[in-house]
């Protein structure tokens, strides 16, 4: 028999002191932090990408679509993955489909694993570029 066994069934023996148990709860005690509140006790989660217009904005996308428009020599084989992530979304697609409506120097365009971006209105929009 195992000694613990052995030492709770002997009136004489001395035991080990109980191990105290553990609290349970949360590891870390940590701030509680409070919520902005958009109305009485309602708590609204606002999002910074709600209306993904937001890139319209960008930089890199601007001079990219000024680089289609102005038929540059970057714009002749276009690789859509050089300039973009593949989380975009149909506003920035749409829009890179609107310069190339006047872009008359593209020769071949890659445009592939845009997800997000590219839906059955992006594709028949592609479509008539192309044409």
């Amino acid at each position: 028999a195992h000694p613990a066994a052995q030492a709770e069934t002997r009136p004489n023996a001395v035991s080990a002191p109980p191990v105290p148990k553990r609290k349970k709860g949360p590891a870390k005690q940590t701030a509680a932090r409070k919520r902005p509140r958009a109305s009485g006790d309602l708590w609204v989660r606002r999002s910074i990408r709600a209306s993904g217009q937001g890139m319209l904005q960008s930089r890199n996308l601007n001079e990219l679509l000024d680089k289609i428009r102005d038929n540059h020599s970057d714009a002749v084989v276009l690789k859509l993955k050089d300039y973009l992530g593949p989380e975009v979304n149909t506003w920035i697609i749409d829009s890179i489909l609107d310069a190339l409506m006047v872009n008359t120097n593209c020769q071949a365009l890659y445009i592939q694993n845009f997800n997000d971006g590219m839906l059955d209105v992006q594709v028949r929009k592609l479509s008539k570029v192309l044409q």
